[in-house]
């Protein structure tokens, strides 16, 4: 729960049980969007559109929320799409409903993906459904207890998410060499990133102050930075380049306080594959969250592709990077960040 909670925060404010009030079917799927806008994203930009036709939802990408600068092949942005379209099967799948999944291409890097419903029970009103999850899911990107044992059965769940992919493979790292290779690898991705003048000055404008009127973003409180510095943190990376002890701090984060390092890949390159990536994530971290643990994510090492090719060699082999990824059990917790709520982004 945020320490201010203001209207952009409202849409986490709602009940499983607020279903039953809806009256229409129109209403009940256009009900089952405030589960999805509640996936993860990139910078929290939240770059989705819902359209509802009848029993159809067509969600894409909203390009007035794109990361031109940092995510120029939007596979980011289509990660992220993927991570609500799984919050919204999973909706879906509690509430009854039989879902149908299309991909439609539209050109190269632009796909509409189509969802049809058709109600075929009762709602399933199990505590253990994943649902449940969805509400309380945080990015935490405070520091993993590296001492506390993950449970191997968990750890086994986890592993086995992808392969309802075939497109999809997963890799979970905790070998100390192998982390040590990868960690200078993202300190060194990191670095090269925020020395762009127009990343810098892109990030800039979704680091935003811990008490925030914005529905779109990270407050300070979201990303580990004290309430008074949070107003002064855009205009410094706007203006430079991070100090050498925040490479320090990095290293040291992923070196010393995460246990484990995931990495998603995929045999091919395309917004499908990018799609099932984030749905892929979007169903590991909420198991995560289920039992306790947290996610990370970290897209420089995927982005800057001379890095990305470091991954392939040394870990992913025969499938491309995607998605790489912290793993552990918190230290501290971490605040929701704020949503556009359902209404503001279907159109």
């Amino acid at each position: 729960m945020n320490n201010f909670r203001q209207p952009n925060y409202s849409a986490w404010d709602f009940q499983i049980k607020d279903f039953f009030a809806c009256s229409s079917d129109e209403e009940k799927i256009a009900f089952l969007v405030k589960f999805a806008v509640l996936a993860p994203s990139s910078h929290n930009s939240q770059p989705w559109q819902f359209k509802l036709i009848q029993n159809k939802i067509f969600l894409k990408g909203d390009p007035s929320r794109e990361l031109s600068k940092s995510d120029q092949r939007k596979r980011q942005e289509f990660i992220s799409i993927g991570a609500a379209l799984e919050n919204l099967l999973i909706a879906a799948d509690y509430f009854g409903y039989k879902t149908a999944v299309e991909y439609l291409q539209n050109d190269i890097f632009e796909t509409t993906i189509e969802v049809t419903f058709e109600k075929i029970t009762e709602a399933k009103e199990d505590v253990n459904h994943l649902i449940h999850t969805i509400l309380r899911r945080t990015t935490n990107r405070n520091n993993y207890d590296n001492k506390k044992d993950v449970d191997k059965m968990i750890i086994s769940k986890i592993q086995n998410i992808p392969k309802f992919f075939s497109n999809i493979s997963f890799d979970i790292i905790n070998d100390s060499q192998k982390k040590s290779l990868l960690t200078e690898t993202i300190v060194l991705a990191t670095k090269e990133a925020m020395r762009g003048r127009d990343f810098r000055r892109e990030l800039a404008k979704y680091i935003l102050p811990t008490k925030t009127h914005s529905s779109v973003g990270m407050p300070g409180d979201t990303i580990g930075v004290p309430f008074f510095f949070s107003y002064l943190l855009p205009l410094l990376i706007r203006i430079s380049p991070p100090p050498e002890k925040q490479s320090r701090e990095l290293h040291s984060q992923l070196l010393l306080h995460t246990p484990f390092f995931g990495i998603l890949s995929s045999t091919g390159d395309t917004t499908a594959d990018w799609i099932d990536t984030g749905r892929t994530f979007g169903y590991i971290t909420l198991t995560a969250e289920k039992h306790g643990l947290a996610t990370h994510p970290l897209a420089a090492v995927i982005e800057m592709n001379d890095y990305r090719k470091i991954l392939m060699k040394e870990v992913t082999k025969n499938f491309l990077p995607q998605f790489f990824f912290r793993l552990g059990y918190p230290t501290k917790n971490s605040p929701h960040s704020p949503r556009l709520k359902n209404i503001e982004v279907i159109v």
